[in-house]
């Protein structure tokens, strides 16, 4: 079903699918419904969790975007050196 979808899709759609699960329990078993939400993490949780997400993606990105700094600039001073000589 998902082979021919990229990530961010596949993970809209298992969110889409979890909201549709949760819709349909609060409108046809309001007590099953608080059952699960008593299981959910708290608000402040949640906003912790993206914000660390979120700095470990922007850690990420910036260790690699360095890395990719520091070989585009050995390559162009091997170049310089070369044709120098």
């Amino acid at each position: 079903m998902f082979a021919t979808t990229c990530r961010k899709c596949q993970l809209i759609r298992i969110y889409l699918g979890c909201a549709f699960v949760a819709i349909l329990l609060i409108g046809l078993r309001p007590e099953q419904a608080q059952k699960v939400a008593g299981l959910m993490p708290s608000p402040m949780t949640i906003g912790m969790m993206i914000m660390l997400g979120g700095s470990y993606a922007f850690y990420r990105r910036l260790k690699a975007h360095r890395a990719e700094m520091v070989r585009v600039e050995a390559a162009q001073q091997r170049r310089a050196h070369s044709t120098r000589h």
